[in-house]
């Protein structure tokens, strides 16, 4: 095993010991922070929009005044923890067992790890296979963001682009 995959495994561990202490801070804090400031860039106009209920986002009590203030770090805590907020009222979220089934690269600057996950929704016993991606950033690694989430903001992006185009004044 190369010190890059012991690295990233590591790192993937961590991440799902910090999912399963609801540690959202210290989840967003292993962003690559170039992924997190596209997510804030792209989601906080939204937040904003009259049709959107800020405080259903990104928790009690934010206002817009607060979303300008927040770095990217805050802003993508806020919304998991308002995520998983509204996940548990559905039922408990809870993640129970994480194997590392392996890795791969993609170019120099990019690994793939790939996981199963096990965990328990709203009483429900959940098996996932999924991946996580690292990029280089300096000498360590960040997450990148992930299938929903990035799809997600792609596409509200895309939308948010269209319609500025359409400019219907």
């Amino acid at each position: 095993m190369t010190s890059t995959t012991k690295a990233l495994e590591t790192l993937t561990i961590n991440y799902f010991l910090r999912l399963q202490g609801q540690d959202w801070r210290g989840v967003a804090e292993m962003y690559d922070p170039e992924a997190l400031k596209e997510f804030k860039v792209t989601m906080s106009p939204l937040a904003k929009e009259d049709n959107m209920d800020i405080e259903q986002a990104l928790g009690e009590g934010t206002t817009e005044e607060a979303i300008e203030e927040m770095d990217e770090v805050d802003f993508f805590t806020k919304y998991l923890e308002s995520t998983m907020a509204l996940a548990s009222e559905i039922g408990e979220v809870e993640f129970t067992n994480l194997d590392v089934i392996g890795s791969l690269p993609e170019g120099e600057s990019v690994r793939h790890v790939v996981i199963r996950t096990n965990s328990k929704y709203a009483g429900m016993d959940v098996e996932k296979v999924e991946t996580l991606s690292f990029s280089r950033m300096g000498s360590g690694w960040g997450m990148m963001l992930q299938g929903k989430i990035k799809d997600m903001t792609n596409f509200l992006k895309k939308q948010r682009d269209f319609m500025g185009d359409l400019d219907i004044s």
